[in-house]
């Protein structure tokens, strides 16, 4: 398992380094216009796709059929994928959201309260979001899964789109105060049913 994570972090090393760059530069935008929420939200969303990334690789490879022909078992190789989501979800929202704290929100009209509930939420999405994209690689494929994404990403815009062409009331701020704290439970069933479909997937496939 350690010598799968490892694999994953050298192949990934140039992709971080450029993703920390841009971060890098979405922490000066989000200085001038004195929004912390942007650099935390942005930093997250593009450090979620190097799960993409790194599964990419693996398959342009053939990493798979060589991993298999070692001692590692395909749960262990699930497994690891999903442990590098979580990571890397959990660095880029805690770098994402030190350093908003310190250079960006002094300056802004948000409060500390409130850069933790964006930096919990955009910690949920792009766990929740990585639960969908990754039983479709396993089952689609990289490329296929990219389109695929890309409704994933718009059915949510799409949706409160209609809810607000609806002339229905949005929540108020108490209701969605109350989701956020009811949240945690759903987004650890949603992680898990995606591992166990990932997994009944990967066992069945052959490389």
């Amino acid at each position: 398992m350690k010598g799968l994570m490892i694999k994953d972090f050298l192949t990934l090393k140039k992709s971080i380094a450029t993703m920390l760059l841009m971060n890098a530069f979405f922490l000066v935008f989000a200085y001038a216009g004195g929004d912390p929420s942007y650099a935390v939200s942005m930093t997250a969303i593009m450090f979620s796709m190097l799960t993409l990334t790194s599964m990419s690789y693996d398959q342009m490879t053939k990493w798979d059929r060589y991993a298999l022909s070692m001692p590692v078992s395909r749960k262990e190789v699930v497994i690891s994928k999903y442990l590098l989501a979580i990571l890397l979800s959990t660095a880029s929202v805690l770098l994402s959201f030190t350093a908003s704290f310190f250079l960006i929100l002094p300056k802004s009209d948000m409060n500390a309260q409130e850069l933790m509930l964006v930096a919990y939420t955009v910690f949920a999405v792009s766990l929740v979001y990585v639960s969908i994209v990754l039983p479709l690689i396993y089952k689609f494929g990289v490329e296929r899964t990219r389109i695929i994404s890309i409704g994933v990403l718009a059915l949510p815009m799409v949706f409160v789109l209609l809810f607000v062409k609806s002339g229905m009331q949005m929540p108020g701020e108490e209701q969605l105060l109350f989701a956020l704290k009811c949240s945690p439970l759903p987004v650890m069933l949603i992680v898990g049913c995606s591992f166990l479909t990932s997994l009944k997937i990967y066992r069945n496939t052959e490389f």
